[in-house]
């Protein structure tokens, strides 16, 4: 509800947002969308339409070589070995904590109520 006065022009101009278009920007208030949006065509968004051409892709990697649809049957083969074993199997480690970190944290844990007068 509205003043039927000259407050109602700052009114609007202080609370009213007009957004161009069916779609608004305004998600930290939990607004619904009233309208979906379009889904994409991913042939069209990858340029994916031209299999004929044989040059532009290649397998990478794939679960089962029987399972293959016939119309990727010709595409060139190059499929890394490491990717078919699961990261947490491999035997290398993918990262590391210096011991630098571990130490800090452990002298923040054993002497806390020393620094807790430092505290923001």
């Amino acid at each position: 509800m509205l003043p039927k006065n000259k407050l109602r022009e700052n009114l609007l101009k202080k609370m009213l947002i007009v957004h161009d278009g069916p779609y608004h920007t305004q998600y930290a208030f939990m607004l619904p969308q009233f309208t979906q949006p379009k889904a994409l065509d991913i042939n069209k968004e990858f340029d994916l339409n031209d299999l004929a051409n044989k040059d532009k892709f290649e397998i990478i990697f794939e679960k089962d070589k029987s399972q293959t649809p016939e119309e990727f049957k010709d595409l060139d083969r190059n499929i890394d070995e490491d990717n078919l074993i699961p990261s947490h199997l491999r035997a290398e480690k993918t990262h590391t904590t210096p011991k630098e970190n571990l130490f800090m944290g452990l002298a923040g844990r054993n002497n806390w109520k020393k620094l807790r007068r430092y505290k923001d």
